[in-house]
C-alpha cells in the first residue's frame, strides 16, 4: 500500500511537471519536503463547488438502475411521524382527501404539512441528507399567537395553498433547493398596530442565529449551516415594493416580519410577502481545475446557462434559469461522470446544439486513457438534460489527450485531440447520427489535421463552426507558430496563409480562446492568445485572406487563461487573469466594439467588480502603515509592487501593520522574502475604536506565503458576512476600512515583497455566445489555511463600460445667493466605449454632505435633462445645499457620480414690510373716487435693490385665501433701507386699489395685502401686512335732510336745519354741512352717533340757496353722494303771535274759545287772519296781494 500511495504520487507529479508551465516554476521556487506532499494531495482532492444558494434537481440521468435527483411527490410516500422528524404532537393524514396530506421532496429539502393538538397547523422542512434535522414553522397573528383552524385552499404537486384567517392566505412552494413561502395580507388589519407579523421556529438539531438580514439554521452539533431565512419581500396589488425587515428572538425561537409603517398605510392591498427557506451545501476542500478547458459555459436558447466543471476526478455539471441575476439560483450539482481511481477525467470539452442537447467529451486519465462521450437531451417543460443512450468511446488508442468538440448545423459532432503516441498530432473523428438516434452509430476514423510531430506540446488545437463549416486551430512545432485549417469539399484543407501568429516557446492551447462572429457566409473569426501578454488575432470570412497581426490586450507581466466571446451586435469580450504578484490573480476584461466596415475598437481593461462583492475589493490595499516606537511608515507602494524584500514588518512587540480599503474585504495575501515568526492580535477599525476577531482562515503567524480568509461567507455565495459594526475610520490621516494585526511575541521578523486583497483569480471560461449580460466562471485558488479551490460564477457583468465620471459644472462649488429653482449643469458625456451614446441622468441634492439616503431633489432616470436641469420644486431659502449627477449610456450603464459641490440659496426675499406710518394707511382720493391707496416698504435681506413683482399683489379677508387683486397698480423707486428693522424714509412704493367689485369683497376689518419681490435673483419671496394693519372699509355712510323741506321758502334769520345720518359697517363719527357749495361746518348730534342732528342756520341772504351734507364713518369713509336740499329766503314775510294762550293749553271742550294775538305786515301789506281746527291751537299769518 506505501509504494502504490508513493507511485501515486509520483504520478501525480508526473503529470503536473508535463502540463503545467507554471508547475514545475512554482515547485521549485516554493515547495519541498512536506509542502510539496500537501501541493500533490490537494490535487487529488475533490471540490465540492458552489455556485450559488439555491440547487433544483431535475438535471437528471438514468443509467444502469442508477436514478440521480427526483421530482417533487405530491403524496406522502413515508410515515413521517414514525420517523422521528415531527414532534408526537403533530400527524400527517396518509388517506386522499384530507386536509394535512402535503409533502414535497427534492432530495435536498423535505416538507411536510402536520396538524397539531391544538389545530394549528405547521409546516416542517427538514434536511433530506439528515433527517434529523429539522424547522417546523407557525405563522403567528397580530397578538402574537399561533393561528388555529387553518384550512387548506388548494394543493397541486409541490404546491399548497392555505387559508390562516379571514384576513390572510398562505401559499407553499417546493423549488429547487428552496421552500418559497407566500404570505397573503388581505387588509392592514392584520398588521396594525405593529406592522408586523411573526412565526414560531421549532427546532430539531439546530439552532438559530440572526446573521445580518438572515436568520440561519446552524447543525447544533457541527455548526454546519443547514438552512437560511434571508431577508423576504413585499409588494402590493400593484406591485409597488415595500422596506421589510426580518429579525430573530433567539430565546424564544421566534421571527418577526417588520414592515414599513408608511408602506402599510398607503399601500393596495392584498400584499404578498415573500420569504424563503434556502439549504446550503457548504464549500469542500479539493482539487483545482488547472486549465480553461475544465470548465465551460453554455447557454440554451431559454436563457439558461450550464456550467460544466470538474470536481476532483469526476466532471459535473449544474444549471441556472436566472443566470443574470445578482444572486443566480442553481440546480443541484450533477454527475457527468463518475469518479474513480483509474477514471480521473483530466480534460474535457462541451458544446450545445441548437436545440440545446448537449455533447461532452472527455479524457479519462487513469489505467485506459481514452477520450469518451456522452450527448444529453434536453426538456423544455420541466427545463432539464437527461443522458441520451450512453457512454460512447471517441478514441482508444494512442493515448488522446485534450479533446475539443463542436456540433455543425447537420448534428454532426466532431471531436478534435491531440494523439500522443511517438509522434504528436492534432486529429478529428466525426458522428453523423442525428438527434433521434445518437449514439447508436460509430465514429469516423481519425483524419490528421497537423503534421506528426515529436514534441509534447505539438497538436493540442480547439475548434469552431465557422461559415457553416468546421476550423481548427493548433499548435505546430515545426516552426513554433499557432496554425489553422479549416473543413471544406469533404476534407480538411491547409489555407494560403496558415499561420496564425509565431511565439518564440510554443506552449498548448489551452492558453488561447476562439470564438466566431456574425452570420454566415459572411463570419469572422477572434482568436485570443496568451504568451508574453495578452494578444488578439482576427480573420475575415475569406479562406485566402492571412490573419490579422496582434493587438495587444495586456502587456503586463505574465497575464494567463484568456477568453472571448460576442454579443448578438458583434460587440467581443475578452477575459483574462492580470497578474498582480505571486498567487495572485484579478479578473479583468475588455471589450472591442463592434462598427461596420467591419471593425472592433478595444477598450481599457476593466475589472468584472459589478455584483460580485468577493471580487470588487481585490486589487492592491489603498493604504498599508506599519506602526513602531510610536511612529507611523507609509509602505503603502512596497506593499503594491513586486519589489522583493522591501516591506520591513513587525519587527518588535508591541509593533503594528494596519491594511486600508475604502470599501469592506475579506481577503488578504501576504508574499514574504523572509517567512518569520509572529503571534499577536487581529482587529477591524469601528466609529468608536477597534475590535478584536479571529480570521475565518484561522491564525497566522506570518511563516509563510499565505492568504487569510477574513470573515464567513453568507449562504451560497461569496459576499462575506461582514461584521456590523466594521466603520471607516482616520489612521495616520487616512480614512479607510481598516484591518490592523498587532504583534504580541515576535521570534523572527518578517521581510515582505507584496500584500495585498487578491486572490488567485484563474481560468476564466464563457459561453461561445451571450446576450444581455456576460457571464464568466472561474477557479479561485484559496491559499489560506484551509487551502480550498472553488468554482465561482459572476452574472452581472454588463456588455458595457460605463461612462466617464461627470463633474459639477454650475453652480461653481460654494457659490452663493442662488435661485431656489437653481439650473444644474454638468459636463459634457463622454464614454470609453466608441458610439455610446447619452441616455439619461440623474440629478440629486441633499442638505447634509455625502448623504443621499432622502435627497431634498432626485431626478431619478432622466431622458431629457441629460446636462442641465432646472430644479422645481423650489428649495428653501438661505440654506446650503450639496449635489451630484451621473450619466447613462445607451446600454444602460451608469457612471459613478460626480464629486460632490455645493451652493447656498438666497435668503428670503422679503425681510421686512411695513405701511409708512407718516401717510394715512387708507384714505379716500380728494376727487371722491372711493379708491383705496395703500403705501409700503420692503426690503431684500442681502441686497436693497428690490423691485415689486408686476401683478402680485394679493388680499386676504379673516385669514382665508389670497386673492389676487387684479387692478391694482403701483408706483414708486425702490427703497433702501440701512438695516433689517428699519424703514428710513425714501420714496415708498404705493398701491392704487381701484376695482369698487375686489374692495366691496374685501371690506372687513381683518384683511391683510401681500405682494412679491424680486431681488434680481428670486421672484418667490412674499411680504405679508399684518391683518389688523389695513382695515378695508369701503361702505361710505349716509345722511338726509328733515328740515327745511324741499323746495320750502323760509324767512330771514336763524333757522334750524334738521336731519339723519347712517352707517351700514360702522358707525357715523361726524356729520357736515354747507350752504351754496361753501365750506362744510360740524352739525349737532342730537340722537346717537349722529343718526338724527341739527345745525342753526343763519347769516343768509333772501334769495334761492342749496344746502349739501356729508357723514364720516368710524373708518374715515366720507360720503360722496352729499345729501342736498334747495330753499328760498323771503325777506318780506309777515310775522303773527298768539298772546291769550301758551302753547299746549287746556281749555273746556264745547265751549267757545277766544283767541287774540298781534300780527303786523312788512313792506305796507294787508294781513289776513286764518284760523286752522287744530289740536295745536296756532294763528297763522299769510301776506295779502
Amino acid at each position: 500500500m506505501k509504494k502504490e500511495g508513493l507511485s501515486l504520487v509520483n504520478q501525480v507529479h508526473q503529470d503536473l511537471s508535463q502540463k503545467y508551465f507554471w508547475y514545475n516554476w512554482w515547485h521549485g521556487r516554493r515547495f519541498s519536503g512536506i509542502i510539496h506532499w500537501i501541493v500533490l494531495v490537494v490535487y487529488g482532492l475533490t471540490i465540492f463547488p458552489v455556485l450559488s444558494s439555491l440547487v433544483n434537481p431535475r438535471f437528471s440521468y438514468s443509467s444502469a438502475g442508477e436514478e440521480r435527483g427526483s421530482n417533487i411527490i405530491s403524496k406522502p410516500i413515508v410515515q413521517i411521524g414514525s420517523n422521528n422528524i415531527i414532534d408526537d404532537t403533530d400527524t400527517v393524514a396518509e388517506e386522499d382527501g384530507q386536509d394535512y396530506d402535503f409533502t414535497a421532496d427534492n432530495n435536498i429539502l423535505k416538507t411536510a404539512l402536520v396538524k397539531s393538538d391544538d389545530k394549528s397547523a405547521a409546516l416542517v422542512v427538514f434536511d433530506s441528507r439528515n433527517k434529523s434535522r429539522y424547522v417546523r414553522f407557525v405563522l403567528r397573528d397580530k397578538n402574537n399567537k399561533e393561528f388555529k383552524n387553518v384550512s387548506k385552499k388548494n394543493q397541486a404537486n409541490n404546491k399548497l395553498e392555505l387559508t390562516v384567517s379571514a384576513d390572510s392566505d398562505v401559499s407553499y412552494t417546493l423549488e429547487n433547493q428552496k421552500l418559497k413561502e407566500e404570505i397573503i395580507v388581505k387588509n392592514r388589519g392584520l398588521l396594525t398596530p405593529s406592522n408586523s407579523l411573526g412565526f414560531t421556529l421549532n427546532l430539531n438539531g439546530l439552532q438559530a442565529e440572526e446573521a445580518g438580514n438572515n436568520i440561519d439554521l446552524i447543525d447544533s452539533q457541527t455548526q454546519e449551516l443547514v438552512f437560511q431565512i434571508p431577508r423576504p419581500t413585499v409588494v402590493d396589488a400593484n406591485g409597488q415594493s415595500g422596506q421589510i425587515g426580518l429579525s430573530l428572538d433567539a430565546v424564544n425561537n421566534v421571527g418577526t416580519l417588520t414592515l414599513d409603517a408608511n408602506f402599510v398605510q398607503t399601500a393596495v392591498y392584498p400584499l404578498i410577502i415573500d420569504p424563503s427557506v434556502i439549504s446550503f451545501l457548504g464549500v469542500t476542500t479539493g482539487a483545482g481545475t488547472f486549465e480553461p478547458k475544465e470548465r465551460k459555459l453554455l447557454r440554451a436558447s431559454s436563457g439558461t446557462f450550464v456550467a460544466l466543471y470538474e470536481d476532483g476526478s469526476k466532471l459535473t455539471a449544474s444549471y441556472s434559469q436566472n443566470p443574470t441575476a445578482a444572486a443566480p439560483t442553481w440546480s443541484s450539482a450533477f454527475d457527468v461522470t463518475t469518479s474513480g481511481s483509474s477514471t480521473t477525467v483530466a480534460h474535457f470539452s462541451a458544446a450545445m446544439d441548437a436545440s440545446n442537447n448537449i455533447y461532452v467529451a472527455y479524457f479519462y486519465n487513469g489505467t485506459d486513457n481514452y477520450i469518451f462521450h456522452k450527448k444529453f437531451a434536453y426538456t423544455a417543460s420541466p427545463e432539464g438534460w437527461t443522458l441520451a443512450g450512453s457512454e460512447s468511446t471517441v478514441e482508444s488508442t494512442n493515448t488522446p489527450r485534450y479533446p475539443t468538440v463542436i456540433i455543425d448545423s447537420s448534428n454532426v459532432v466532431w471531436v478534435g485531440y491531440q494523439q500522443t503516441t511517438t509522434t504528436r498530432a492534432f486529429m478529428v473523428k466525426t458522428n453523423s447520427d442525428s438527434a433521434n438516434n445518437y449514439p447508436t452509430g460509430s465514429w469516423s476514423t481519425a483524419t490528421a489535421v497537423s503534421a506528426s510531430v515529436n514534441n509534447s506540446a505539438h497538436g493540442v488545437g480547439v475548434m469552431a463552426i465557422w461559415n457553416g463549416s468546421p476550423v481548427a486551430l493548433y499548435t505546430t512545432a515545426a516552426n513554433n507558430t499557432i496554425a489553422w485549417s479549416y473543413y471544406a469539399s469533404g476534407a480538411w484543407q491547409t489555407p494560403a496563409s496558415p499561420t496564425v501568429r509565431t511565439i518564440n516557446a510554443l506552449s498548448n492551447m489551452t492558453q488561447s480562446s476562439l470564438t466566431v462572429s456574425g452570420s454566415s457566409p459572411n463570419q469572422y473569426l477572434h482568436y485570443v492568445s496568451a504568451r508574453s501578454g495578452i494578444q488578439y488575432y482576427q480573420h475575415d470570412d475569406s479562406t485566402s485572406s492571412a490573419w490579422s497581426g496582434a493587438t495587444n490586450l495586456d502587456t503586463a507581466t505574465s497575464p494567463a487563461h484568456p477568453a472571448i466571446t460576442v454579443d448578438a451586435n458583434r460587440n467581443l469580450y475578452a477575459f483574462w487573469s492580470f497578474y498582480v504578484g505571486f498567487n495572485q490573480y484579478q479578473l479583468v476584461y475588455k471589450k472591442a466594439t463592434f462598427s461596420a466596415g467591419p471593425t472592433w475598437t478595444w477598450d481599457v481593461n476593466q475589472s468584472p467588480s459589478s455584483g460580485s462583492a468577493g471580487v470588487s475589493f481585490e486589487r492592491a490595499f489603498d493604504k498599508v502603515f506599519t506602526y513602531n516606537s510610536s511612529v507611523f511608515a507609509d509602505v503603502t507602494t512596497a506593499a503594491g509592487n513586486t519589489t522583493a524584500a522591501d516591506l520591513t514588518l513587525l519587527p518588535a512587540n508591541n509593533d503594528e501593520v494596519y491594511f486600508g480599503l475604502s470599501e469592506k474585504f475579506n481577503y488578504f495575501y501576504a508574499d514574504l522574502s523572509t517567512n518569520g515568526s509572529v503571534t499577536g492580535t487581529w482587529y477591524y477599525s469601528t466609529a468608536s475604536g477597534w475590535t478584536s476577531f479571529s480570521p475565518q482562515d484561522s491564525a497566522y503567524t506570518w511563516n509563510a506565503d499565505n492568504g487569510r480568509e477574513l470573515w464567513t461567507f453568507q449562504s451560497g455565495t461569496d459576499s462575506p458576512n461582514y461584521p456590523g459594526d466594521w466603520a471607516q475610520s482616520s489612521v495616520n490621516g487616512s480614512t479607510q476600512y481598516w484591518v490592523k494585526f498587532t504583534a504580541s511575541a515576535v521570534t523572527t521578523a518578517p521581510v515582505g515583497t507584496q500584500i495585498t486583497a487578491v486572490r488567485s483569480n484563474i481560468q476564466a471560461a464563457l459561453p461561445v455566445s451571450v446576450t444581455s449580460h456576460v457571464p464568466v466562471l472561474w477557479t479561485t485558488n484559496y491559499t489560506g489555511a484551509n487551502a480550498t479551490f472553488q468554482v465561482k460564477y459572476l452574472s452581472a457583468i454588463s456588455l458595457n463600460t460605463v461612462p466617464n465620471t461627470p463633474s459639477n459644472s454650475a453652480p461653481s462649488n460654494g457659490a452663493t445667493r442662488v435661485s431656489t429653482t437653481p439650473t444644474l449643469t454638468s459636463s459634457a458625456f463622454s464614454d470609453p466605449n466608441a458610439g455610446d451614446t447619452h441616455s439619461a441622468s440623474q440629478w440629486q441634492i441633499t442638505t447634509t454632505s455625502g448623504n443621499y439616503g432622502s435627497p431634498v431633489f432626485d431626478s431619478g432616470t432622466d431622458t431629457t435633462n441629460k446636462t442641465s436641469i432646472a430644479v422645481s420644486p423650489a428649495l428653501s431659502e438661505g440654506t446650503t445645499y450639496y449635489w451630484h449627477v451621473r450619466h447613462q449610456d445607451n446600454n444602460s450603464g451608469w457612471s459613478s457620480y460626480s464629486s460632490e459641490t455645493s451652493f447656498t440659496t438666497d435668503n428670503a426675499a422679503i425681510l421686512g414690510y411695513s405701511v409708512d406710518n407718516t401717510l394715512p394707511s387708507l384714505s379716500e382720493a380728494s376727487d371722491g373716487s372711493g379708491n383705496v391707496t395703500i403705501t409700503f416698504k420692503a426690503r431684500d435681506a442681502q441686497s436693497d435693490n428690490v423691485d415689486i413683482v408686476a401683478g402680485s399683489f394679493q388680499y386676504s379677508v379673516n385669514g382665508g385665501s389670497w386673492t389676487a387683486i387684479a387692478d391694482g397698480s403701483v408706483t414708486g423707486t425702490k427703497t433702501g433701507l440701512a438695516t433689517a428693522a428699519t424703514f428710513g424714509a425714501a420714496t415708498a412704493y404705493t398701491l392704487t386699489w381701484t376695482s369698487q367689485t375686489e374692495l366691496n369683497n374685501a371690506y372687513s376689518s381683518n384683511t391683510a395685502v401681500r405682494f412679491k419681490v424680486s431681488d434680481g435673483v428670486l421672484q418667490s419671496g412674499y411680504g405679508t401686512s399684518p391683518a389688523t394693519g389695513f382695515d378695508l372699509d369701503n361702505q361710505k355712510p349716509t345722511s338726509a335732510f328733515t328740515a327745511p323741506s324741499a323746495g320750502a321758502t323760509i324767512g330771514v334769520g336763524p333757522y334750524t336745519v334738521a336731519g339723519t345720518s347712517s352707517d351700514n359697517s360702522g358707525t357715523v363719527s361726524n356729520v357736515q354741512i354747507r350752504a351754496d357749495s361753501g365750506a362744510y361746518a360740524s352739525v349737532t348730534n342730537t340722537g346717537s352717533n349722529f343718526s338724527t342732528w341739527s345745525y342753526s342756520w343763519s347769516g343768509y341772504s333772501a334769495g334761492a340757496h342749496t344746502l349739501e351734507a356729508r357723514a364720516t364713518d368710524n373708518k374715515g369713509n366720507i360720503q360722496t353722494s352729499l345729501a342736498s336740499v334747495s330753499v328760498t329766503v323771503d325777506a318780506n314775510l309777515p310775522t303773527a303771535q298768539i298772546t291769550s294762550h301758551q302753547s299746549g293749553s287746556v281749555v273746556k271742550a264745547g265751549g267757545a274759545i277766544t283767541l287774540s294775538g298781534t300780527a303786523a305786515a312788512n313792506g305796507g301789506q294787508t294781513v289776513t287772519m286764518v284760523l286752522s281746527a287744530m289740536r295745536s291751537i296756532a294763528l297763522l299769518a299769510h301776506p295779502r296781494t
